[in-house]
């Protein structure tokens, strides 16, 4: 269970994976694909051009778990006899797809106020310097 006994019953879980015990309202990036049109950005890694350590490919490298396939696609089990019938896919791989939902999660977060500048992006090893922003 997620939740042990000596901790408070939350109103709201946000959680990775699959726990048969928790009662299952709606699926985060589900609702975000409905809202915005774009993937979920989980993660990105940010830093300043001369900040880019000289060993990052060895250290992106080095964080895999094992071989990553470009896309994995994901259908929703049926949890305590509920089935939304969702089916969806989990994007590993660079495309068109990620760098469009990169850019607008950052126009996102400039319009809720999350980031008070939006500056110049940059994608890292593009042959060419790729502005998102001018």
């Amino acid at each position: 269970n997620f939740f042990s006994s000596d901790q408070p019953i939350a109103d709201v879980v946000i959680s990775y994976g699959f726990d048969e015990c928790q009662t299952i309202v709606l699926d985060i990036s589900d609702e975000w694909y409905d809202y915005c049109s774009i993937p979920l950005v989980r993660l990105m890694w940010v830093c300043r051009p001369e900040d880019v350590p000289d060993t990052i490919m060895e250290m992106l490298v080095s964080m895999q778990e094992k071989p990553v396939l470009d896309e994995q696609y994901i259908e929703e089990q049926e949890i305590n006899g509920i089935n939304a019938g969702r089916e969806g896919k989990i994007i590993w791989a660079w495309n068109e797809a990620v760098q469009e939902a990169i850019q607008k999660t950052i126009e996102i977060l400039f319009f809720w106020q999350y980031t008070g500048v939006i500056s110049a992006v940059k994608i890292w090893k593009q042959d060419e310097a790729d502005v998102l922003f001018t």
